[in-house]
């Protein structure tokens, strides 16, 4: 069960909430109060994970509600109302907010805020990752280009050639964009020649999430990071995003668990680029750790920084509000059985598909190889499919190379 207080609800919010109440019955305890003492004393009474305040100045009881709160329980998470672009500056800042609602909204939308309040909850009370965070002076932003195709995919009608016009204004992407497509793992019937063609062929979604995770890749700095490898990081995340997307079409005729299943596969281990980025010298040491105890880097990450690059690169997917499932399988591709959902999603494709590339992997590696978790192949009822996707995988690999 999870515990939401809402303080000072605004009187146009209050049938959202009610309704919002009634389809959550069973999974959230809702608390609505007007007094920040009451508020404060729920906190201390129960394990509260998100606070929603309307903040409205200057009546200063909504800042300093949430300032209390970020000293005596920093891992709740904290939705704000209001419209005043300085008071969500202040906050935002601050580390006050973590998320922000203005005045006028509907109830999906609000249902959907405190959703992604949850997931980043569940982070957050994850070892000393906020710790952590706090020490990360650069996270990147998304790529101007993702947000205008991400434009033309919300328009009632997308275009395919409209998406490659975007494209085709930066030339590198676009050289880039076909290297990669024309790649044979692709499985194109014939050879791309442009962008457009390109879109055509592989998707809306498809095209989109590969120019996010290509956008992302070149913004760090090479001489940084220039230990952690990128090329092979990038070569293996395109591999994972694939394999991933192959798993997903096997077990699963969703489409969006499958294109879910590409885009985390992508951008898995953005984490690794964000920690070695930000702070190389204790990354550099985590890596020299995992190879002296010959343990898998994340638990040396584990040991080091108290969090891992999973966690850090799931708080950034969040951050850049990308789908649930895709944050789900990056913050859980090492420990599936930490995510107590226990179904078919991203998590299992890409944890899968991150073993597996592992496992064929002709690069050296100086620290223990991640493995497929056994036990939670027996629990989602796919141990006996193991083998039989480890070899499509191995296939997809195969072609790539």
């Amino acid at each position: 069960m999870k515990n939401i207080i809402f303080l000072k609800l605004p009187p146009g919010m209050i049938l959202s909430v009610q309704e919002m109440i009634h389809s959550m019955r069973g999974e959230w305890a809702v608390y609505c109060t007007t007094s920040p003492v009451e508020a404060l004393e729920l906190t201390n009474r129960i394990p509260v994970d998100v606070v929603v305040v309307d903040i409205q100045l200057p009546d200063r009881t909504g800042i300093d509600f949430l300032s209390r709160i970020q000293k005596t329980s920093s891992h709740v998470v904290k939705i704000a109302i209001t419209d005043q672009r300085n008071v969500t500056e202040h906050l935002r800042t601050s580390g006050l907010a973590q998320q922000f609602l203005g005045k006028i909204y509907d109830k999906d939308s609000l249902k959907s805020s405190i959703l992604r309040a949850l997931t980043l909850g569940d982070l957050l009370r994850h070892n000393m990752l906020q710790h952590l965070i706090s020490q990360v002076q650069t996270l990147p932003s998304l790529p101007n280009m993702y947000l205008q195709i991400a434009d033309e995919l919300n328009d009632p009608n997308p275009s395919a050639e409209r998406v490659g016009q975007i494209i085709s204004q930066d030339l590198s992407m676009s050289a880039k964009v076909l290297q990669i497509v024309n790649s044979a793992h692709f499985g194109l019937p014939y050879p791309v020649a442009n962008p457009g063609q390109a879109t055509t062929l592989l998707g809306l979604e498809a095209i989109r999430d590969l120019i996010l995770s290509i956008k992302v890749f070149s913004s760090f700095d090479q001489l940084k990071i220039r230990h952690l490898g990128l090329t092979r990081l990038w070569h293996h995340s395109v591999l994972v995003g694939v394999m991933s997307k192959t798993i997903a079409k096997t077990i699963s005729s969703d489409k969006k668990t499958n294109n879910y299943a590409f885009v985390a596969g992508l951008l898995h281990d953005i984490g690794k680029l964000v920690l070695a980025e930000n702070l190389p010298m204790k990354y550099h040491s985590a890596m020299g750790m995992a190879a002296q105890k010959k343990i898998e880097l994340i638990e040396a990450e584990e040991e080091v920084f108290g969090a891992t690059h999973a966690q850090v690169g799931a708080y950034l997917l969040w951050l850049w509000n990308l789908p649930e499932p895709v944050i789900h399988a990056t913050a859980y591709h090492h420990t599936p059985l930490e995510y107590t959902n226990r179904i078919f999603s991203p998590v299992t494709t890409v944890h899968l598909a991150n073993a597996f590339n592992y496992e064929i992997s002709t690069h050296s590696i100086k620290w223990s190889r991640p493995v497929v978790n056994e036990e939670y192949a027996r629990l989602l009822g796919i141990s006996k499919n193991l083998d039989n996707l480890r070899q499509l995988c191995n296939r997809t690999a195969d072609s790539l190379d």
